[in-house]
């Protein structure tokens, strides 16, 4: 891939620039942390357009791959990408950074009070973070693409009826998967819903980053892709009366599109 050709989600830059105009500084001040920065596209992206980013994720393997796609960019420099410790910890320093985000994330992660103290540690103060995941009672399972599995408690009952999907041949289109039988299938997919995915409500995740000195909003209903789902939603969205109740709408059965603003400190 050529630097021309990487993306990045509108809604991150939105709340980069809000932030960056507010407190007058240059794209190449800002310091921004991708958490769980994959591939490392996002983190690509943004140091192409000046912005001093970095990134972090628990895959060593994912952190290797990234490390050699930005050196092909030939923008890779030390520590742009690091592994979060075994204890949640990063390598950097209290109030480092100005803006923290992730996507697809914070569904992925066991133990949501120590990555929220991490990621309030290491935010400076009156720094902010935008994370973006699925809501907890979506109707499809976001990974493995299966109605429902993720709001059955991790047991039998949730093996069963994920053979039910896959005999049903509904099942993501995994590579891993395709030389195997429909219970082998059904056992890969049972083991990474039990180890890999920890759905949450949204005031659990709240009351982990308001816990750390962040004040915290939730603004699924500004995303734009929200506006684009119908010419009726769209309206709702400009009227104050219907607002709360689709943006509850959405945390709870869609997306989850959270703002933190750190005023405390940790």
């Amino acid at each position: 891939m050529k630097a021309t050709e990487l993306t990045i989600d509108p809604e991150f830059i939105k709340y980069i620039e809000q932030y960056r105009i507010q407190n007058n500084l240059k794209q190449s001040e800002m310091k921004i942390l991708d958490w769980g920065c994959g591939t490392g596209q996002t983190v690509a992206w943004l140091r192409t357009k000046g912005y001093n980013c970095y990134g972090v994720d628990i895959d060593p393997e994912r952190i290797e791959n990234a490390k050699l796609f930005l050196k092909s960019l030939d923008i890779y420099k030390d520590d742009i990408l690091t592994l979060v410790a075994e204890n949640g910890r990063t390598i950097f320093p209290n109030n480092y950074f100005h803006f923290i985000f992730s996507r697809t994330v914070l569904e992925h992660v066991k133990d949501i009070a120590l990555v929220a103290s991490e990621i309030s540690r290491i935010t400076r103060q009156q720094g902010r973070g935008f994370h973006v995941y699925p809501a907890h009672r979506g109707l499809i399972e976001k990974h493995i693409l299966m109605p429902f599995v993720h709001w059955l408690p991790k047991n039998r009952l949730l093996k069963i009826v994920i053979l039910i999907w896959v005999l049903l041949g509904i099942e993501p289109p995994w590579e891993k998967l395709k030389q195997k039988t429909r219970i082998e299938r059904a056992n890969v997919l049972f083991d990474y819903i039990v180890n890999n995915t920890y759905y949450r409500d949204y005031h659990t995740v709240q009351k982990a980053f308001e816990q750390w000195g962040n004040k915290v909003e939730f603004v699924s209903v500004e995303h734009y892709k929200v506006k684009q789902m119908s010419s009726i939603i769209a309206s709702l969205t400009q009227k104050e009366v219907f607002r709360g109740m689709l943006n509850w709408c959405l945390i709870n059965f869609r997306a989850v599109c959270l703002l933190t603003n750190k005023i405390g400190n940790v």
